[in-house]
């Protein structure tokens, strides 16, 4: 199952003969005020039964997460987090849960930091009780823990029960008074207890000596005191039973007294402990199918006299019918199991337990029960079975985390475990790793299954049409993916959506715009009796559409449809597309501050979302801070991306990244820095231009801005495939952006007439999609030649220009400066421009004027922007001819 197994959030189920200690109780009540609760002894103290006595007693809202050894993994045991707490708060921490489905984790202090933010906003305090948390050792899961005690929310209470003392800072804590403790010594129980205990559990009076025998034995040990009220039922001679206690002196307590247990019990009532002892929990059920009862109901009447009996059984969900084994008394069980029970009835048992939770869609513990019975091959195909529901659900870690139980040999001899592995890589952009893995796939034998045959061919389908697709070979892309959607079953929802979404753009680019639509449109027809992530990717085929087709009305319809559908769905990869296709319809209509709201909702689920969108609303995120002015925010925001297409290892995105910063340095009027970021485009573009960043289109700025003769003509030069390649692949967004950037290279060149030609062409693919921005970031030489032709389209042409900064519409060409300023210089920025004039690098002037370089540069910016130039030479000039600096 791929949810949260519920059982493990409940407490354990009281006993009918639980002794009340109300000294405890009054210790556990300090945990109500403190940040941190350690109750710490060895197995078998009553840790468990402690914690779960108090939480029955207290009216306060607690949590309760029982873990296990498969939760020693962040992922894991975040997301059982994750699930106590909205066991109390329902649909609390959000955000956090979002980041459990990223595609790559984060860093565990990150995770931990916004579940702390999560916390904060929840209404009431809590507690939150993790039992047996001495399992947890994973480094990651470790550093989150340390990093969710430093400054814990005020709300949270935690209670740790653990066998030994966790690696977290007790020694700071105790200082501070922040910690509760009760350790072995407060746990052991005092004579007066456990002779009330054995009293009342064994109903026998037991002699004073035969008390002190046993209680000099136990020493206040609460399984042994359980184990031995338990074994006393059968004597009716406590003196003698004294007397074969004494003999046994020597031997380990423990296993005297589960002798003692098990003689008491029907060969029956102990075949059914040691074989179900190989379980973490089970039901009536599964012990059935495990144990191959003949009887129906079997299995559930011997649980009900292990309930009756006392025997060590905990009740994890009365409802459900979970259980489990005091962890002491299975370790006993399994022990013995292992003597007694030869390794072929071992292997048996944990068989049919395999076939049980894979049937009941207990995926993991499928796997390790077919691992631990020596069937790898079994393991195989149940990830391969189940691995389309995962990705139905977008949950491709889940998927991961399964292919990583497997050996690693045997996922690279099957083919469905090669495809599995695809899958999972798809969200991290890893070409070239996917296209080796589908060779060698291809190179593997067919599966003897046809059907099983017929559903692979269908994904290495998809994977050739997407494959395609990116190379720019859209009639093989339609090919495959037509024939992929043939063949991929039904209930393959992901695999189908994605083939869906990839034929229907390739259908636009090819020109058949109608065919393209429809296809869309009847998948999304298909699922609107219960929306899948077929209608999802069908959206967001539909708004790519839109936005390549420059028809950002109908961008806007669909967007906000896939936002609503993705949220109810709660698929972060999906409102992550929504949110940027959102942004960018808001940045090209200039409404910069929702298009900034919408970037930096998407940026805020970094690490739940895959690599390609979260580059592109980092880029919208920057792009909408330098049009708002906020020229530092975007400098910082363009410096995270490189970082994070680092640590992505994303070179596609790392080549865009630098160009980013150039354009920015461009905007920004620093031509000399934007020459230093940007790097020549590898290739030129083979598909859509869907992204923000056009790496040339900046390139070609870049060289306008230098203005020499020989670099005009390289612009002009390096204009012409863009536009080209575009109007080919039917994308009018950006033919409009390439006829504008065409028009500012021929001016340029002198070529006017031409210039207002291309201008004139651009405005009238724009006009209905309302397109302002494309505009405004190419510039300050734009205005003049919108104003020349402002007849065309009046109304259109005014609103473009009145979204440009005031200088960019009253400055005339650099040989012609006013004599004013818009706004004028500061003192210190006189300083600056006075030791530009004397030629000082920006490590000079931050010396001379003791300031940082970073400083120095931001004053230098400013002033470009000011005196309306791009680089520092034609600053100086300018202000000399303005008199603000004297002439020569």
């Amino acid at each position: 199952m791929l949810e949260l197994l519920s059982v493990k959030l409940y407490p354990p189920r009281l006993l009918d003969d639980l002794l009340s200690r109300p000294r405890l109780v009054q210790q556990l009540n300090h945990a109500l005020t403190a940040p941190l609760t350690l109750v710490s002894a060895p197995a078998g103290f009553g840790k468990s039964t402690l914690l779960s006595q108090w939480q029955a007693q207290i009216t306060f809202p607690t949590g309760w997460l029982s873990l296990d050894e498969q939760d020693n993994e962040l992922g894991v045991f975040a997301a059982f987090f994750v699930g106590a707490l909205q066991s109390i708060f329902p649909n609390a921490c959000q955000p956090t849960q979002a980041l459990l489905q990223a595609s790559q984790l984060p860093p565990p202090e990150y995770m931990a930091r916004q579940l702390k933010n999560d916390i904060a906003e929840l209404s009431a305090d809590f507690v939150l009780i993790l039992d047996d948390y001495h399992l947890l050792t994973d480094p990651q899961v470790l550093e989150f823990m340390n990093e969710l005690l430093e400054h814990q929310p005020a709300q949270l209470h935690l209670i740790l029960a653990t066998r030994v003392s966790p690696a977290l800072p007790l020694t700071r804590l105790r200082a501070r008074g922040q910690l509760v403790e009760l350790r072995a010594a407060d746990l052991r129980f005092a004579p007066d207890e456990a002779e009330a205990f054995l009293n009342q559990s064994s109903s026998i009076a037991l002699p004073a000596e035969t008390l002190t025998l046993i209680q000099t034995s136990v020493e206040g040990w609460a399984a042994g005191l359980r184990l031995t009220s338990i074994s006393l039922r059968g004597h009716a001679d406590p003196t003698q039973y004294a007397d074969n206690f004494r003999a046994h002196g020597d031997q380990f307590i423990m296993d005297y007294l589960l002798d003692e247990v098990l003689a008491r019990q029907s060969s029956e009532v102990q075949t059914f402990l040691l074989q179900t002892s190989l379980l973490d929990t089970f039901t009536a059920e599964l012990c059935d199918a495990m144990t191959g009862a003949e009887t129906p109901g079997a299995s559930q009447e011997m649980i009900e006299h292990l309930r009756r009996a006392n025997l060590f059984l905990i009740t994890l969900d009365q409802a459900r019918g979970w259980y489990r084994y005091h962890h002491l008394f299975r370790d006993l069980l399994a022990q013995r199991r292992e003597r007694e029970l030869d390794a072929q009835c071992n292997a048996t048992l944990h068989a049919r337990a395999s076939d049980w939770f894979a049937a009941h869609e207990f995926i993991t513990e499928a796997i390790q029960h077919a691992l631990a019975a020596g069937l790898p091959l079994r393991a195989a195909e149940i990830v391969e079975a189940n691995m389309h529901r995962a990705l139905n659900l977008e949950q491709q870690r889940v998927l991961e985390r399964w292919l990583k139980l497997l050996p690693p040999e045997l996922v690279e001899t099957r083919r469905g475990l090669l495809i599995a592995r695809i899958y999972a890589l798809d969200l991290r952009l890893r070409p070239a790793s996917k296209q080796e893995l589908l060779n060698r796939v291809e190179q593997l034998p067919p599966e003897a299954d046809a059907a099983r045959e017929r559903a692979l061919q269908g994904d290495i389908l998809f994977f050739r049409a997407q494959t395609s697709y990116w190379h720019g070979e859209f009639p093989r892309c339609i090919d495959a993916a037509t024939r992929a959607l043939e063949i991929i079953p039904r209930a393959h929802l992901f695999a189908r959506s994605n083939a869906t979404m990839f034929l229907g753009i390739a259908h636009h680019i090819v020109g058949e715009h109608a065919q393209a639509i429809q296809r869309l449109s009847n998948a999304v027809e298909q699922e609107r009796v219960q929306p899948s992530v077929i209608t999802l990717r069908s959206f967001l085929g539909l708004a790519i559409i839109s936005l390549v087709d420059a028809d950002l009305p109908r961008l806007q319809q669909f967007a906000q449809t896939l936002l609503w559908n993705a949220t109810q769905q709660k698929l972060s990869n999906s409102i992550a597309w929504a949110h940027y296709m959102l942004g960018v319809l808001h940045y090209e209509w200039n409404e910069l501050d929702a298009a900034t709201q919408h970037f930096a909702s998407a940026v805020q689920m970094r690490y739940a979302i895959n690599t390609r969108v979260m580059h592109e609303v980092m880029t919208g995120l920057t792009l909408s801070y330098q049009a708002r002015g906020e020229h530092d925010n975007a400098n910082e925001t363009a410096t995270a991306l490189i970082e994070f297409d680092r640590a992505r290892e994303f070179s596609d995105g790392l080549e865009e990244a630098y160009s980013l910063q150039a354009q920015l340095a461009l905007l920004q009027g620093d031509v000399e820095t934007a020459q230093q970021h940007i790097a020549p485009p590898r290739t030129q573009p083979r598909t859509p231009l869907l992204w923000i960043q056009v790496s040339r289109a900046t390139e070609i700025l870049i060289l306008l801005a230098q203005g020499a003769p020989n670099q005009i003509a390289r612009a002009l030069l390096g204009v012409t495939p863009l536009l080209e390649g575009a109007i080919q692949m039917h994308d009018k967004r950006r033919t409009i952006h390439f006829l504008a950037l065409q028009a500012l290279a021929l001016d340029a060149a002198g070529e006017t007439r031409a210039a207002l030609e291309a201008l004139q062409r651009s405005l009238q693919l724009a006009e209905n999609g309302g397109f302002i921005r494309t505009y405004v970031d190419l510039g300050m030489r734009m205005p003049k030649l919108l104003r020349q032709i402002e007849s065309f389209s009046p109304r259109y042409v005014k609103r473009i220009l009145a979204q440009f900064p005031s200088d960019a519409l009253t400055a005339n060409t650099r040989s012609h400066p006013t004599n004013t300023l818009i706004e004028p210089l500061t003192t210190r920025e006189m300083q600056v421009l006075e030791l530009l004039a004397q030629r000082l690098t920006d490590k000079e002037i931050a010396a001379e004027l003791v300031i940082s370089k970073t400083t120095a540069k931001s004053h230098v910016k400013h002033i470009l922007a000011k005196l309306g130039v791009n680089n520092r030479r034609a600053a100086v000039e300018t202000a000399r001819a303005l008199s603000i600096l004297p002439l020569k």
